[in-house]
């Protein structure tokens, strides 16, 4: 059996008021930890029975998480849940180019294309972007 995809959310940084200190993100990261401990694969040599995808842990900071990352052939995903870690995220991917790298934001670009999604899709987009993408 394949090991699992070992998920790391970030919980450090912040974004104008918002603090992980004061719990801002908390909601976020419940969403993102119960969608990916949910998610599921085909199971190896089968055409349909499905097992766990992920392994998920939530970490208080980067340095932590970096701490936790895995062999890239056993496939891992550095979560970030505020654009305040923008930086950080694109040093770690520039170091660490066989990891992906998500970084999650309520805040839109200005000057691009917006593709809202009805709610009951977010479970499939998280899942997509944090362990199908790339």
């Amino acid at each position: 059996m394949p090991a699992l995809h070992r998920v790391i959310i970030v919980k450090e940084g912040h974004w104008g008021d918002l603090r992980q200190e004061k719990g801002d993100y908390d909601d976020t990261v419940d969403l993102l930890r119960e969608v990916l401990n949910e998610a599921e694969r085909i199971k190896d040599g089968t055409y349909y029975e499905k097992e766990k995808a992920a392994e998920v842990l939530v970490v208080s900071s980067l340095a932590e998480g970096l701490k936790k990352v895995t062999h890239p052939e056993s496939g891992c995903t550095l979560v970030f849940v505020t654009r305040g870690m923008l930086r950080e995220a694109e040093r770690v991917k520039g170091e660490h180019p066989y990891l992906r790298v998500v970084l999650f934001t309520g805040l839109f670009p200005r000057e691009d294309h917006v593709i809202i999604l009805q709610n009951d899709s977010i479970p499939q987009l998280i899942e997509h972007a944090v362990l199908h993408w790339g």
